[in-house]
């Protein structure tokens, strides 16, 4: 299904941490670097190549488009329309020497966004008169990716968050040792190259960069600075990749397996008239846990998040029971049966945690 211009202005509202890169990575194969950086949290990228003819440039942009569909990134071509309508991109960007947004609006229509980049509060004013979707504000510092360009500084970013009416990105020299001084001024988004390209870890470059963009939401208007615990929780989180299309994560399967071979047992059982303390259990005692268990059996395999939580739930019950069991346990025996379920039922409670963390995030992170 074709995406709208809605979908993609809708993720360019999430969108926090962009990157610029080349078609081919001096620093690293393409997978490597790029595939890296998007599972270290990037949400946008740009290829900028002006070395690269442009047969070389729609080459690459397929596995562009590929690498960021996988990782619900938006896939933006620089400077030229067509070439980024024949690359199949979200949009193009293109800069105060390019053509004007207005003339760029009539070749690729409404479905594609429009970046523009801004270098002084008369560029950004005239920006929020135009049809670009979001600006780019910079260079914050000195660059060697611009030459000859002079830093606007952090008054610029300052001047942005008061004045600019679309989605901004800071850009320019920004890594992860000043940016909290660019989240500081008033940025929420920013946009790199040098900083995840040539990092050597392009992955821990990336999530470094978005827990110091989580750091300044969290603490923005308010004057706390994050606690350690709460940065290193950011940081985790953006380390986790949001669900491809049809995926079900291991520990979900397991759990599904789990709650439906245990719905199984209890109507086998019955049916062969095993009994309970002397005794057949009551029709409604073996129904009702195994409908619930069928149920949540269901709902794991279709990825359901209310059936992570039931099985969460249920997994919290047996680890609760058998602890109490390994404590009164009579024989060496008994203990380690109790420790078994314990430890197996504690792991994959903690294996959920992290599928549901996944199950909620957006798919365009």
């Amino acid at each position: 299904m074709p995406v709208t211009g809605d979908q993609r202005r809708e993720r360019l509202q999430r969108a926090r941490l962009y990157l610029v890169i080349e078609a081919s990575p001096t620093s690293g194969a393409l997978e490597d670097v790029l595939g890296s950086a998007l599972a270290g949290g990037v949400d946008a990228v740009q290829l900028r190549d002006k070395h690269a003819s442009d047969d070389q440039i729609v080459r690459a942009a397929a596995a562009f488009r590929s690498l960021c569909d996988r990782h619900g990134a938006l896939f933006i071509v620089n400077d030229r329309a067509e070439l980024a309508l024949a690359c199949d991109a979200d949009g193009v960007h293109v800069g105060q020497d390019d053509a004007p947004v207005a003339e760029v609006r009539r070749m690729i229509g409404d479905d594609l966004l429009i970046g523009l980049s801004t270098h002084s509060p008369d560029q950004i004013a005239r920006a929020n008169e135009s049809s670009a979707d979001y600006i780019g504000v910079g260079p914050v510092y000195e660059t060697a990716t611009k030459p000859g360009l002079e830093a606007v500084g952090e008054a610029l970013v300052r001047y942005a968050s008061a004045n600019a009416a679309r989605p901004f990105f800071a850009i320019g020299g920004i890594d992860e040792a000043n940016a909290a001084r660019v989240v500081a001024a008033g940025a929420r988004r920013i946009a790199v190259v040098r900083a995840i390209r040539d990092s050597g870890d392009p992955r821990a470059a990336a999530a470094g960069l978005r827990a110091s963009l989580g750091e300044a939401a969290s603490g923005h208007g308010t004057g706390r600075r994050r606690t350690r615990s709460e940065a290193k929780d950011a940081a985790v989180r953006e380390r986790l990749e949001p669900l491809g299309e049809g995926e079900r994560p291991r520990a979900v399967t397991v759990a599904a397996t789990v709650a439906a071979a245990v719905a199984l047992v209890n109507v086998v059982a019955y049916a062969l008239g095993f009994e309970l303390g002397g005794a057949r259990p009551a029709p409604v005692s073996v129904a009702a846990p195994a409908l619930l268990m069928g149920l949540a059996a269901w709902g794991l395999w279709r990825v359901r998040y209310w059936a992570v939580l039931t099985m969460q739930v249920l997994l919290c019950l047996v680890i609760v029971i058998f602890s109490l069991a390994a404590f009164n346990a009579a024989d060496a025996g008994s203990l380690l049966t109790a420790a078994a379920v314990v430890v197996a039922a504690g792991a994959l409670f903690w294996s959920l945690v992290k599928a549901m963390a996944r199950i909620q995030m957006p798919a365009g992170r």
